[in-house]
């Protein structure tokens, strides 16, 4: 298995001086944290594209050297450590429908559910420094690129 774009040391150096974002602060040993961070480390992995302009096809970002070439290393660890702070923040794995939607529930107790939501799989903070890293970022990312309302309370 391949490193995370952050560790953990890093990961707590910066959200120590980060605002909002205690949901990290209180995980409770570097074994969760580093669990964390390999998620975030694979939707970014699997939801985006780095295309260099002297390559004619994407290129691994798996690849140190690579990375080091394009200087992407800051831009990979900012982008990892924001989606591994949205994945905690979360509370589930965004990768994952709703449980209600797979067993076909439309709704329950007054609420009911949007069977056509798309969850944010990046939050758009993450979204937006790999943008501006030059990656290219799957629609899947979020949402298909539109608003999304999950669940309806009547």
């Amino acid at each position: 298995m391949s490193e995370p774009f952050a560790t953990c040391e890093s990961a707590d150096s910066y959200f120590g001086a980060r605002a909002y974002s205690s949901g990290w602060t209180a995980l409770a040993d570097d074994e969760t944290k580093a669990k964390y961070l390999n998620l975030a480390r694979v939707i970014i992995r699997n939801i985006s594209s780095f295309t260099p302009e002297d390559a004619e096809a994407s290129v691994s970002i798996d690849d140190p050297d690579i990375v080091e070439k394009y200087m992407l290393a800051d831009s990979l660890e900012a982008a990892c450590l924001e989606e591994a702070l949205h994945l905690v923040n979360l509370g589930k794995d965004p990768t994952q429908t709703l449980k209600v939607l797979n067993l076909g529930i439309l709704s329950t107790d007054g609420t009911v559910f949007d069977h056509s939501f798309v969850a944010d799989i990046l939050c758009p903070f993450t979204v937006r420094i790999l943008k501006n890293a030059g990656f290219e970022v799957s629609g899947e990312a979020t949402g298909g690129g539109s608003v999304q309302i999950g669940i309806i309370t009547k």
